[in-house]
Formats: structure tokens, sequence, C-alpha cells
């Protein structure tokens, strides 16, 4: 009896539907240079959000841009699935300051911009793209410019 109760444990531990991968999404890696006013910007990060007003709704991408450079390859990055995206690039004028010691005050580093949008159609492969952000991006803050839209809608 004992074997015959061990059998079935194991026949439904490996028999469970439902487990494992699923439907899974193939996410490709980019890679590119993003500057301002052709200098690399030192520091920011850049999503890359689905254009869900194009019919994208895959998920979400990221990745640092640190002197002037970011990949989605990171061990804590995600890449995208390729389609309409919205680049949402953020800068800072210089990497701010971490300290783990909480009573030390830390001045804010400059902020350049803040998800400044960039329209892009991604391609469904690893890839290289470069962002090239004029001095338009320059203090440009979306959390400013989606209050202002809250405020004026009836």
């Amino acid at each position: 009896m004992d074997t015959f109760l061990r059998f079935t444990l194991l026949l439904m531990i490996f028999a469970v539907p439902g487990c494992g991968g699923g439907d899974s999404v193939q996410i490709y890696d980019l890679s590119g240079t993003v500057t301002l006013d052709g200098t690399p910007v030192k520091y920011g990060r850049i999503d890359f959000v689905p254009d869900t007003n194009k019919g994208n709704t895959g998920p979400k991408g990221y990745a640092l841009i640190v002197e002037g450079n970011y990949d989605t390859s990171s061990s804590t990055d995600k890449g995208t699935t390729g389609g309409a995206y919205i680049a949402q690039i953020t800068a800072y004028e210089e990497k701010p300051v971490e300290t783990e010691d909480e009573t030390v005050e830390v001045p804010p580093a400059k902020m350049l911009c803040v998800a400044y949008p960039v329209e892009k159609d991604l391609p469904e492969e690893t890839t290289v793209i470069n962002f090239e952000l004029s001095d338009e991006a320059l203090g440009y803050d979306n959390s400013k410019a989606q209050a202002r839209r809250v405020a004026n809608e009836p």
C-alpha cells in the first residue's frame, strides 16, 4: 500500500495541469545610445510602454541609461515584444548620490527631463536603437503634463 500511495502522489505532482510556462511571449532585447543635443545622457532610465492606442498590449520594457548607453539584456532590465511602443526617457545631469545612511542629507540630482515620450515601432528581434533628443526635451515633465490634461478635462 505504501508503494501505491507514493506512486499516486508522484503521479499527481507531475500531472497537475496549468503549471509551467503556459503562453509565453517572446521578449527581444534592445540596446543603444541616448543623447541630448549630441551629448550622451550621463544617467537615467528608458521605459518602453506599449502603445495601446495602436493595439499593442505587450509587456513594458525598461533599462537604465549609464554614460549614454542602455541595454535591456542586463539582469535588472527587461526587453520588449516589438510593435508600437512609446519610449519614455528620464534623464539626469549626473547620477543621483546614493547612501545607506538616512541621516546624511543628499543633494538632489538635476533632472533634465521626466518621461519624455518618443513613439517607436520596435522590431520583433534583438536590435540596436539610438535615441537623439533635442533641447525640446529639456525641462519636460510628463507628470506635470498629465496633471494639466486632467485639470482641463470637463
